[in-house]
């Protein structure tokens, strides 16, 4: 015996990115609490506990992965039907040339050939794949609270707004506090008037 035929109602639609996300009102209050509050949560951790293990546990497993599951139940991590190599060629060329740009600008923080392996291979792919995931809720949130009429919009603009409130402060106020500083690039004059004040050298410890 032959099985039916698949029918409109049978059919596997594909998976929604964003998962088949229905934001509620809750979802508004914590996507604007991780915008607004995480940044200044983590440089207050950073602070009172002298280093980042508590903030990024607070940032990552908090805010990006236990977060994110509970609310969405999904991490909108799924194989592509077609890879994008032309983006993702680009997207290795332009840190390539700005690192060739940069070189010789970041001070020497004189560390073995084993913490740079780990932080090519193991930490920049890991907040790669993190960091994006609290971002993407927060727009999520707001772009899905509402899916029809003219609240649809206004969900959409104050959810890229957010987003990008959130990834501007969480550099200014945690990832700032210890990463080094290129003052001396050939780009610093992008962010830093001739004669202005710039920060400080990246001081070992």
């Amino acid at each position: 015996m032959t099985p039916p035929a698949a029918t409109p109602n049978t059919v596997r639609s594909p998976a929604i990115f964003g998962g088949d996300f229905h934001a509620i009102n809750l979802d508004l209050v914590l996507a604007s609490l991780v915008a607004l509050g995480l940044p200044f949560a983590a440089s207050w951790l950073y602070t009172v506990t002298g280093g980042a293990t508590a903030s990024l546990i607070l940032y990552y497993v908090v805010c990006c992965v236990i977060l994110v599951l509970w609310r969405k139940r999904t991490l909108d991590y799924h194989r592509p039907a077609r890879w994008p190599w032309l983006l993702l060629t680009l997207s290795l060329l332009l840190p390539l040339g700005a690192a060739a740009l940069n070189r010789g600008a970041l001070p020497n923080a004189h560390a073995p050939l084993w913490g740079l392996l780990v932080t090519a291979l193991v930490w920049a792919p890991m907040t790669a794949a993190l960091e994006q995931l609290s971002w993407f809720y927060v727009f999520d949130a707001w772009r899905n609270r509402w899916r029809v009429g003219q609240l649809r919009w206004v969900g959409l603009a104050v959810g890229a707004l957010l987003l990008i409130t959130l990834v501007a402060l969480i550099h200014i106020l945690f990832w700032a506090r210890f990463l080094p500083v290129a003052t001396n690039a050939p780009t610093s004059a992008l962010y830093y008037r001739k004669g202005a004040r710039k920060p400080p050298a990246f001081k070992r410890g």
